[in-house]
């Protein structure tokens, strides 16, 4: 739900949501560092489109995340991000 997503323009703050698979919504331009921080229940991410950078520590701590969908829009992933 877009509800679930805190961005500020165009990069996706915090996910608060606790959805097994995530779709992250379109026109998000970067994932901020520790967007989904220890959030224990994601499965799966769907990341759009669009999409330029993933900042360090995105997913940190998301033990249950088995697959990210990521497009060729995305030009830098910042260490441990996943």
């Amino acid at each position: 739900m877009s509800e679930d997503f805190s961005l500020n323009d165009g990069k996706l703050i915090k996910y608060t949501g606790n959805s097994e698979t995530v779709s992250i919504p379109s026109g998000t331009a970067a994932i901020g560092s520790m967007a989904f921080n220890r959030n224990p229940y994601i499965k799966a991410v769907s990341i759009p489109d669009g999409v330029k950078y993933i900042e360090s520590s995105a997913f940190i701590g998301c033990s249950g995340l088995e697959s990210v969908s990521i497009p060729k829009t995305v030009e830098f992933i910042g260490g441990s991000a996943f």
